[in-house]
């Protein structure tokens, strides 16, 4: 028994040592914001789809708080959000139209859904090879 508990632990280092990033894959944003913000985020999920998006809504950043909104590694060069504080009227967007909802939703495709309440301006982030990425939203001047 022993020696089957040292080989598991010995495994379990081997695999954190090889893949660290697999690990602790992560992606935050970080509210700089005297609000709380809502946000939304889209990004390619599959490794095996490129256009085989995750478009989810909406985390709640509370103001001067960060959060993560994605655990599992990111695979995918741009990352997209669309963030605004129904209190204050602050709003991050960008150029990238994708399908939203006004209420917490969920989808897995990138245009084409049918349950589309709205199609919102996201904010394409070019994060490169990272595995881990924090984002500000920071008021602007």
């Amino acid at each position: 028994m022993y020696t089957k508990s040292k080989t598991i632990f010995a495994s379990v280092i081997i695999i954190l040592m090889v893949f660290p990033s697999m690990v602790s894959a992560q992606f935050k944003f970080r509210n700089k914001c005297k609000k709380d913000l809502l946000v939304a985020i889209s990004y390619v999920a599959s490794e095996n789809d490129n256009n085989n998006f995750t478009t989810k809504g909406w985390f709640t950043i509370p103001a001067g708080k960060t959060v993560q909104v994605v655990s599992t590694p990111l695979i995918a060069q741009y990352f997209y959000y669309y963030a605004y504080s129904p209190v204050s009227g602050i709003y991050f967007s960008g150029k990238s139209v994708i399908c939203a909802s006004f209420d917490r939703f969920n989808y897995y495709s990138f245009f084409t859904s049918k349950q589309c309440d709205v199609k919102l301006p996201f904010v394409e982030l070019d994060i490169g090879e990272a595995t881990n990425f924090f984002c500000d939203l920071s008021p602007r001047p």
